[in-house]
């Protein structure tokens, strides 16, 4: 017992060397792990913001007629919003062709209307062979991370598909 009084409580060099390696190693550890975490949220948080967007857009074209109901007619600085339908689930033809017509010159002024002004837009209504009837806005890359939304309509007497696709 008298021997252990004696001693005093020392470091060795080999033990510090060790601690500060495993310190470092955690330390080096818990920042890589922290920032992809962040990364991850912040991905996440702009797809659920581009999916949002992609619903709020598909809901406005196939269940309103637009703001005013009759923009098919006017001219592009008097519209507030755009819709495609006359009634509930109804598309207008009118409206439809509007819209196509205004992608080629105006096609960042319709997205806007639409809702998507920060984001890029592909709208298409097929019937339900696939066949394509309407389109507007540009078809998204291979790389792109795409938001899309389909909803069932009517055209006439048959039911056609408005799928709105939305990307950066």
């Amino acid at each position: 017992m008298k021997a252990l009084k004696n001693q005093k409580g020392q470091i060795f060099t080999t033990d510090l060397l060790m601690a500060s390696t495993v310190f470092l190693f955690i330390l080096v550890l818990s920042i890589v792990y922290s920032n992809h975490v962040a990364l991850r949220v912040y991905s996440w948080g702009k797809a659920n913001e581009r999916e949002s967007a992609a619903l709020l857009a598909s809901r406005a074209l196939v269940l309103s007629k637009g703001e005013p109901s009759n923009w098919e007619m006017l001219p592009l600085e008097d519209i507030n919003s755009i819709g495609l339908v006359d009634s509930k689930n109804v598309l207008s033809v009118e409206k439809l062709q509007r819209l196509v017509d205004l992608n080629a010159l105006h096609y960042q002024e319709a997205k806007a209307l639409i809702g998507l002004a920060k984001y890029n837009a592909l709208i298409t209504v097929s019937d339900l062979n696939s066949q394509l009837l309407a389109e507007f806005g540009i078809a998204p890359d291979k790389n792109s991370e795409v938001s899309s939304f389909t909803r069932l309509a009517l055209e006439g007497n048959r039911i056609v598909l408005v799928k709105v696709k939305v990307f950066e």
